[in-house]
């Protein structure tokens, strides 16, 4: 196994929730979803449910093309990164955000299911000030709100 799939085995493991209508939020920040649908499907939704939040999509990265060409053998597994406005200027003013925006959702297929995973933008703004932190509280509640819309539309699309 390598090592790529033995970290993806143990988040999986770790954050795994098939039977919750909402995602998960463990201490640590991270969001999950388990799917129980076509991986295109899956995509087309969360890029549906980021366009429904008033965000647009910034750029799905084909992460599995790239770890194929080196070598290793891996199932569909997308980043979508999603921003707007707001997002851009705290990007521009506060550089070192960079690394934590746009915001992101990661998809990856296992089998027949479809994990969802994202980073609480609350995470990156520890010891900010009051208005970045209102800020990130917004973009957390968004994020949550895609990502159930997600499971909505999983939910509806499979007849339940």
């Amino acid at each position: 196994m390598s090592v790529f799939a033995a970290v993806l085995l143990l988040l999986s493991a770790v954050w795994l929730d098939t039977a919750a209508a909402e995602p998960v939020v463990p201490v640590h920040g991270i969001y999950h979803s388990a799917l129980r649908q076509p991986f295109p499907d899956a995509l087309n939704d969360l890029q549906l449910a980021i366009e429904d939040a008033g965000y647009r999509v910034v750029r799905i990265q084909r992460v599995d093309v790239g770890l194929r060409s080196a070598g290793y053998p891996t199932a569909p597994y997308r980043i979508v990164y999603f921003a707007r406005k707001d997002i851009d200027r705290v990007v521009v003013n506060r550089p070192r955000l960079a690394l934590f925006l746009p915001l992101s959702i990661t998809l990856y297929a296992d089998g027949a299911t479809v994990h969802v995973l994202a980073i609480s933008p609350l995470t990156s703004v520890a010891g900010a000030g009051p208005g970045l932190r209102k800020k990130a509280a917004q973009w957390d509640h968004d994020l949550r709100r895609i990502l159930a819309d997600v499971r909505t539309h999983e939910m509806v699309g499979a007849g339940l």
